[in-house]
């Protein structure tokens, strides 16, 4: 094939190399296509200037190349826009992407990667998320680590990882929400994230990861989210529904269903949500 002909079908840009398609996202009236690119060469730069090109269409037949959507301008990704999709949420159009960082410490450079963000409101121009910024910082055991700004602003890195290798991390005896951790679980598999072994208010033992009790993504057996379903909903009305009395609880998921007579006079079976 001579790849210097004009393609009938496929798109090919005006100049550069191309490679993967990184997000195939309909928005704002058009087909976008981003992929890896190298916009002034015609062979792949592995060694950071990784960019990512930016196509529309709308029959996939007759394809207008926009502007490089993202370029590896910022510290947080000298070493490439790599790999990552594309969605729209609330009428913007956001890009996820791998960014590398790579960082001098002494005579040896690590590389660090990360899921770096950008977004646009006009499916044009792009903003790169101000969260995705890695700070250097030095952990209070002496040790030097990096963070995002949404890392540390968000509390999801509190460490270079030594806290939760600490002997005073032992969280028995300890109370979170609804769970008094009893002790560690026997099939306890990972180091860094220990299973827990949990006595919850209502009398039910549980499991939970240390993750889950310190970050509140676990706050009892599951009967908390329960409790809602509990509640004595007879004589209230919801939309054309009155509610006449409890008739039992799913056993899959434990939510109360209820018998209810319509404003058109059926009487319905409606389960809690």
């Amino acid at each position: 094939m001579d790849y210097t002909k004009k393609l009938k079908y496929h798109f090919k840009t005006k100049k550069g190399w191309v490679n993967d398609p990184n997000g195939l996202v309909w928005y704002n009236g058009y087909y976008h296509v981003f992929y890896q690119h190298t916009p002034d060469s015609e062979t792949p730069d592995l060694h950071g200037r990784m960019y990512w090109g930016h196509a529309i269409t709308k029959d996939f037949l007759t394809w207008q190349e926009l502007p490089v959507a993202l370029c590896p301008e910022t510290d947080y990704d000298r070493g490439g826009c790599w790999s990552g999709t594309a969605i729209v949420k609330d009428d913007v159009l956001y890009l996820f992407y791998a960014s590398i960082e790579t960082v001098d410490e002494g005579e040896t450079k690590r590389k660090i990667q990360r899921v770096s963000v950008a977004y646009s409101n006009d499916g044009i121009h792009f903003e790169k998320y101000k969260g995705n910024t890695t700070w250097e910082c030095k952990c209070d055991c002496g040790t030097t680590t990096y963070a995002t700004t949404h890392e540390l602003t968000t509390n999801k890195t509190k460490s270079c990882g030594c806290l939760r290798h600490r002997p005073d991390n032992d969280l028995t005896g300890k109370k979170f929400n609804l769970l008094t951790v009893i002790g560690k679980a026997d099939f306890t598999k990972k180091a860094d994230n220990i299973t827990w072994e949990c006595k919850c208010a209502c009398g039910t033992t549980a499991y939970a990861t240390t993750s889950e009790l310190q970050n509140g993504h676990k706050k009892s057996c599951g009967c908390l989210k329960n409790q809602s379903h509990a509640e004595d909903l007879t004589g209230q009305q919801f939309g054309l529904l009155t509610v006449k009395k409890r008739v039992g609880t799913l056993e899959k998921d434990r939510r109360a269903t209820w018998k209810c007579k319509c404003a058109c006079g059926k009487t319905v079976i409606v389960r809690a949500t």
